[in-house]
């Protein structure tokens, strides 16, 4: 389980010219090993740019980052071995896809890094797996698949890496309802069974509150909020002054309250309200 530390971080694209543009200003902040930590923010916030330095696609115009405790820039010409280490799943990964079968495909990453024989077979397999794609489906050509299909096998491709942390830019993004409990899902059974440290990236709040550990928001270019799930949604007014929303049912929680009712405003799942309502009712009786 290996974290990630930003020490004073800022970014700008073009920089020095006169469309210099600051993404991120002067950002420090750990995530956890183990753990999945949400990312939030309004769109411009910075959100893609702050993924996108964790595996080294961007350098710090200043500041240093680390994995674990090695600095992932202090030499550059190593920076494809950090890539491998901190896989990143971007927004639409399907259309990436490019290989005749499924297998090839998932493939593609592992042989880049040297496996083959056996072991590249279990990696292969073995992701496949933990996205839901059956034994069958890794001989089609992914382009026979569905979208839902299609996002697993470009998921597998980097889960098939191995790497120690997994980055995933809105995984869920343009999935129906069921098909985002599944990728998600998935992505925490991934996480809890090899231990490995997830920052998600996700508009939901709904989804952020079912499958984080632990949040991270941020708001024009700087890091605003960091702390576990409760921690973070206790804090309504500041949410809500970055351009977010509360989950839902922590939204008609608040206005349970507001009515006059005894009921319990921290929580930030249907389950979680379900369950405390529930003992309420019983303590009552």
């Amino acid at each position: 389980m290996i974290s990630i530390t930003l020490e004073h971080v800022s970014y700008a694209y073009s920089p020095n010219t006169p469309l210099e543009k600051e993404a991120l200003r002067d950002v420090s902040v750990t995530i956890t090993g183990g753990k999945i930590t949400g990312l939030i923010g309004h769109t411009g916030s910075g959100k893609s740019t702050f993924a996108q330095m964790l595996n080294g696609l961007l350098r710090p115009t200043s500041g240093k980052i680390f994995l674990g405790n090695q600095d992932i820039w202090a030499e550059p010409k190593k920076i494809s071995q950090i890539r491998y280490r901190v896989g990143m799943v971007f927004q639409y990964p399907e259309h990436q896809l490019f290989e005749e079968t499924v297998y090839k495909d998932i493939a593609y990453g592992p042989i880049n890094m040297g496996k083959q024989g056996k072991e590249l077979d279990f990696l292969i397999r073995s992701a496949a797996e933990f996205v839901g794609l059956s034994e069958e489906l890794l001989d089609k050509s992914p382009f026979e698949l569905s979208g839902g299909q299609q996002r697993r096998v470009a998921i597998a491709g980097v889960l098939a890496m191995d790497p120690e942390v997994l980055v995933l830019d809105e995984p869920a993004a343009g999935l129906d309802p069921r098909g985002r409990d599944e990728i998600l899902g998935n992505i925490r059974t991934y996480q809890q069974t090899k231990s490995k440290t997830v920052i998600l990236i996700s508009h939901s709040m709904e989804d952020m509150a079912r499958y984080s550990d632990e949040l991270i928001v941020l708001k024009d270019s700087t890091l605003l909020l960091k702390g576990s799930l409760k921690e973070v949604f206790q804090q309504a007014d500041i949410i809500k002054d970055a351009g977010l929303r509360l989950p839902q049912v922590t939204r008609v929680m608040l206005a349970l309250k507001k009515k006059g009712l005894d009921v319990d405003t921290s929580v930030y799942t249907v389950e979680d309200a379900f369950k405390r309502l529930t003992d309420r009712r019983r303590s009552s009786c």
